[in-house]
């Protein structure tokens, strides 16, 4: 009878079980070790919950990172590369902290808990960046010290980087990032709604993740493709597409300025007054008489007399400037006032005197920046090329 009992237990055992895995199915292998289903939810919840990646394409983004992974960590154990566990804490801490979550709150930190109640298998998530350490190690060790710029390299670059017509391009753009993984026809929505002029804050409300900033850069401190697509763009262009390994980026151009290179390595004497939009308005009229009866000699009398804000006298590099403030100097007289409005300031500032710098000033921030960006072309080559060594290398299986 104990043994027909034993036996019974067993066999129902066996039955929950056979009915608690029926929908786990093997869906790859990579050099003999399995993924399961199971593992690939329990990523798309992580891509989902992180980086936004949208439901359309969700799978097979988490399929090709899950098999990435795999690989980084079976190189990781050749090379008997190791991580400690604090780093993954640290990783795992940062990850929450560009969440902009508030887990620092839970639990004394207890990442686990937290994760949890997040809807998130804390296991994967702990695999998912632990493999991303083991990754930057492996690239520390077989990548990094094989890349080199040479002074050759850099005196090469500077002809292209730094503007061989002596002038320096900047556009005031609009960067839009979206999600990782968001379906091809919000993008299409969201460049549509860019060329039809709504605002940002009315775009964010359709998609969520989406990240803005707008900001202005020189062209040769980009890549050189998107450098000549914004020289050719006409104001209020919009480009992309661009697919990186944030999301897709979208860059709406909303200006552009060549700033001779002589005058951005000059020094400029000035006297300024900053307002806020809204207060500027209670000036008009001050400003007005500001701008005829103002000399260099009398801008602190005159402003006193006026009512208007204490200016500041100081002397600048032009190229530490706004953009803006850079072009409307560039064609400002000595003695002369200009207004510059910079998103919500408006600045009133009179030129009083400039010292002119050298058109070929290559200064050390300059070389620093072009070293950086050859460094940083060469490590993101030699990763890609590793990396598709190793999948050449290994036996990789994907099941319908």
């Amino acid at each position: 009878m104990r043994n027909r009992t034993i036996g019974l237990f067993f066999l129902i055992f066996a039955f929950y079980c056979s009915s608690a895995f029926a929908n786990v199915k093997m869906v790859a292998m990579v050099n003999g070790e399995l993924i399961s289903s199971l593992d690939l939810e329990r990523y798309i919840a992580i891509n989902k919950f992180f980086y936004h990646v949208d439901s359309d394409v969700a799978k097979d983004i988490a399929l090709d990172s899950l098999i990435d992974e795999y690989i980084w960590k079976q190189e990781a154990e050749k090379l008997k590369v190791v991580v400690s566990e604090q780093e993954i804490l640290d990783a795992v801490n940062q990850l929450f902290v560009m969440k902009g979550s508030n887990h620092k709150e839970n639990h004394n930190n207890d990442f686990k808990s937290y994760t949890e109640q997040q809807g998130l298998d804390y296991d994967m998530l702990i695999q998912h960046v632990k493999s991303k350490l083991l990754w930057n190690k492996i690239l520390m060790l077989k990548v990094v010290p094989y890349i080199s710029v040479s002074n050759k390299e850099i005196l090469d670059s500077q002809d292209t980087m730094l503007s061989p017509n002596g002038l320096n391009i900047f556009v005031h753009i609009q960067e839009i990032v979206l999600p990782v993984g968001l379906s091809d026809n919000n993008v299409t929505d969201v460049i549509r709604s860019l060329h039809d002029g709504i605002s940002i804050d009315d775009i964010k409300k359709h998609v969520e993740g989406l990240l803005f900033e707008e900001t202005s850069i020189n062209l040769k401190d980009i890549d050189v493709v998107l450098a000549n697509q914004l020289l050719n763009a006409k104001v209020n262009d919009v480009i992309g597409p661009i697919k990186t390994e944030y999301g897709n980026l979208i860059i709406k151009l909303l200006d552009r300025f060549e700033i001779n290179r002589e005058f951005a390595n000059s020094s400029v004497d000035l006297q300024q007054i900053y307002l806020d939009v809204q207060e500027s308005k209670k000036y008009v009229d001050q400003i007005s008489l500001l701008k005829t009866k103002a000399k260099c000699e009398n801008f602190q009398n005159i402003t006193a007399e006026l009512g208007l804000p204490k200016p500041l006298s100081f002397v600048a590099k032009v190229k530490d400037l706004s953009v803006k403030i850079q072009s409307n100097l560039q064609s400002l007289d000595i003695g002369s006032i200009v207004e510059v409005t910079n998103n919500d300031a408006v600045n009133i500032i009179m030129l009083c005197n400039v010292t002119k710098g050298k058109a070929d000033d290559t200064s050390v921030s300059d070389v620093n920046m072009i070293k950086q960006k050859l460094y940083m072309e060469k490590l993101t080559m030699q990763s890609e090329y590793l990396l598709s060594t190793l999948k050449k290398n290994s036996l990789i299986e994907k099941y319908n």
